[in-house]
């Protein structure tokens, strides 16, 4: 009896095998020198083997390229998601806000001045010369110092750039408009439709958004990502949009764009001939500036975009409606009333970490706001949030095998601090994380093959703007529990120095009652003793980390460093807080490691260290 083929084996010597017994076994089988590697009949059997092995992989590579979730070619991951109505981002571009004047002469001393469209003004980067572009005209009219005094014109970096298509007179439904540029940032796309190639009169289609109020004269355009990472434009069939007429001419307009290596620049060089401002004066730097889509953002953002269907209900609704709708979103954190501190039922609360800037500017949370409006159900309401930042930052000591490396103790150093910021980028860039500190060190122990043990202290800070709460009562929280005992001497909290009645002070703690600490401000004298400035500008729960300061009177407005320890090693970010770790302000040290260079021997000059100082 013919053995039974195994349909399921991918391997080929085992495919190969499987034929040879299954032909082997056949009853009246005229052939015996199957296991003859030199026969002919056993290159016959190479041939079906590996025209078996090849149909397998294909067959098997094919299904897991039809799932969005098996699949690894973008085309295929972007083909699944279309199906799920979801549309990766484009590379976007990065914009500044600037205040410009312009000298009153400028427009006659009179009326009002335009600083048109398409305005340029330029910046360095690692001298890298980059151009930024105004896409609106901006007006301003003269002041009382005889001058045009504009505030906050968005510029954006890149080049404006346009492509042009006929439609064909006859109905041909394979025609394609695909904007072919890479460096194209679709949220800046205008689709204009001209009659013909003889005017310059022309209307604006807009980009379809959803089915609830289409007409069949709407001027809408639908966008996809095609199979070479292009972006096509297709209109409607005058059933759900009005359809282009032959013969009419479809001009796509947009940004090329640099991208995020145009980020964080900060001075900017007027480059507009026929204007001359007084000052080019920087509201906010360069920011916003992204990378496409990466396949696993769209992997894991259109299933739940599709969940959504268009409507804010749960949590993971918002997360896929921003993420789709909200282009400078980098970062977000959705969490419901009920599980706010204090809790505020009906409130849906959102933070939002944008593109290369810690919090969203006010006229981005006006237009977010605008944008969730029509997405939320019943009576529920949405608050946007700014993210807080906790900054981790340690003492690591470690011990190496000076004789398993080439490396110098400096550099040995530098690499471990390299690791740190590959943790913080790989481990801790988003909302609702634990840092591990088990997990670190495992990062730190890897780091080099010399290093064979790693001890790291952990202390936190976050960031008090002393203007903020200079007049009224404010709530600040570590959101942690701190490290020590509430009947402790020692301050719990410590600060950077600021000015406080012409004295230089910092920020300590002392025992108030059973449950909290009161916060006051010192000095020291000549003989460093610390003299009290303020005994009392608020109260700290150690339990968890809640300081309520009363107004802290300064002479100066600084932004000042609130320091602390943490009770645990494992730092939980709940809600809308962010942790990041301050690479700089971290203490590494290398320490040889005597009994791994010199055995028994080097027992006796073995230091070990302390958990804490």
């Amino acid at each position: 009896m013919a053995t039974q083929f195994n349909v399921t084996e991918l391997d080929f010597d085992k495919i190969k095998e499987n034929l040879i017994t299954h032909f082997q076994s056949l009853p009246d089988s005229k052939y015996s020198d199957y296991d003859f590697e030199g026969s002919g009949l056993n290159t016959l059997m190479d041939i079906l083997a590996y025209n078996t092995h090849y149909n397998a992989i294909h067959a098997h590579t094919a299904i897991n390229e039809s799932f969005l979730d098996s699949a690894q070619l973008r085309q295929n991951v972007v083909s699944r998601a279309k199906l799920l109505s979801y549309i990766p981002k484009s590379i976007l571009s990065p914009y500044c806000i600037l205040d410009i004047v312009i000298p009153g002469s400028a427009g006659g001393n009179v009326g009002t001045f335009i600083i048109p469209a398409l305005s340029k003004v330029t910046s360095k980067i690692d001298g890298i010369t980059y151009t930024f572009i105004t896409l609106d005209d901006h007006e301003a009219t003269l002041n009382s110092n005889n001058e045009y005094a504009f505030t906050g014109i968005k510029f954006y970096e890149g080049v404006l750039k346009s492509q042009r298509f006929v439609v064909r007179d006859f109905i041909d439904n394979n025609q394609q408009y695909i904007l072919k540029d890479d460096s194209a940032d679709i949220s800046t796309l205008k689709v204009k439709l001209f009659d013909n190639d003889n005017t310059n009169n022309f209307g604006v289609y807009s980009r379809f958004t959803s089915f609830n109020s289409i007409q069949s004269t709407d001027r809408i355009y639908f966008i996809s990502e095609t199979s070479d990472g292009h972006h096509q434009i297709e209109f409607g069939n005058n059933i759900y949009g009005k359809e282009p007429l032959g013969q009419n001419i479809i001009e796509l307009e947009y940004i090329s764009t640099s991208g995020p290596a145009a980020n964080n620049a900060t001075t900017f060089t007027w480059a507009t001939s026929g204007i001359t401002p007084k000052s080019v004066t920087l509201n906010t730097k360069s920011t916003g500036g992204a990378d496409r889509e990466s396949i696993e953002s769209v992997r894991f953002n259109a299933p739940l975009t599709f969940i959504s269907q268009e409507r804010g209900v749960t949590v993971d609704d918002y997360m896929a409606l921003i993420n789709r709708d909200y282009e400078p979103a980098e970062i977000i954190s959705v969490w419901g009333g009920e599980d706010n501190v204090p809790p505020r039922y009906g409130e849906v609360f959102i933070a939002v970490k944008p593109h290369n800037a810690e919090t969203l500017t006010t006229s981005q949370k006006l237009n977010l706001t605008s944008l969730l409006k029509s997405k939320n159900i019943a009576s529920t309401s949405t608050t946007i949030t700014d993210p807080e930042y906790t900054y981790i930052y340690f003492e690591i000591i470690f011990k190496y095998n000076s004789n398993q490396t080439t490396l110098n103790k400096s550099e040995i150093q530098n690499q471990v601090k390299d690791t740190l910021r590959e943790f913080e980028r790989d481990e801790l860039n988003k909302f609702n994380v634990v840092f591990r500190h088990s997990n670190l060190l495992t990062k730190i122990d890897l780091t080099d093959i010399s290093i064979v043990s790693s001890l790291a202290r952990v202390y936190v800070y976050k960031m008090l703007d002393l203007d903020a709460v200079k007049n009224i009562s404010t709530r600040f929280s570590f959101n942690l529990q701190l490290d020590g005992d509430i009947d402790q001497t020692d301050s719990m909290l410590s600060s950077d120095v600021f000015k406080q009645q012409g004295f230089s002070v910092r920020i300590a703690d002392e025992k108030l009652n059973s449950t909290e600490r009161r916060i006051y401000t010192y000095r020291f004298d000549s003989l460093r003793n610390e003299v009290k400035v303020n005994s009392n500008i608020g109260t700290l729960n150690p339990v968890t980390g809640e300081i309520n300061f009363t107004p802290i009177f300064s002479d100066e407005r600084p932004t000042i460093k609130l320091y602390s320890s943490p009770a645990s090693n494992d730092i939980v970010a709940k809600r809308n807080t962010l942790l990041q770790l301050d690479v700089d302000k971290t203490i590494v040290v290398a320490d040889k490691d005597t009994v791994s260079i010199s055995g028994a021997a080097g027992a006796s000059d073995y230091v070990t260290f302390n958990r804490q100082d």
